[in-house]
């Protein structure tokens, strides 16, 4: 289902960002994180693989689209069927934003 968005997402690059092993659906809490670490996004997987990778030896790199507001919404709703499309769709065109400068001659200092 499509629905409208009440205002035009914003993209930001850069800021804080916390990992942890919980879905957050709680805006005290949210609130909380922010003000004591100034974390801008809140999510549930980078730091495992990131935990993962370094145990193993493997560059890693993550991107991160956001895909609901972590409580901060209608007490009754969580965003994220809201979102889920638009953050996946942003995901897959950052991602691939990156692989094709990263395979440019360019990127790579030959010519």
């Amino acid at each position: 289902e499509r629905q409208c968005l009440p205002s035009e997402p914003v993209i930001r690059i850069g800021g804080a960002g916390l990992s942890g092993s919980i879905f957050m659906d709680n805006r005290t809490y949210r609130d909380y994180l922010h003000d004591t670490f100034d974390a801008q996004v809140v999510e549930m997987e980078t730091a495992a693989i990131g935990m993962v990778a370094y145990a193993n030896g493997i560059p890693f790199i993550a991107f991160r689209s956001v895909s609901d507001l972590a409580g901060g919404g209608e007490a009754s709703q969580n965003e994220i069927r809201t979102f889920e499309h638009l953050a996946a769709q942003n995901s897959a065109a950052l991602v691939s934003a990156f692989l094709r400068q990263l395979a440019s001659p360019e990127s790579s200092g030959t010519n």
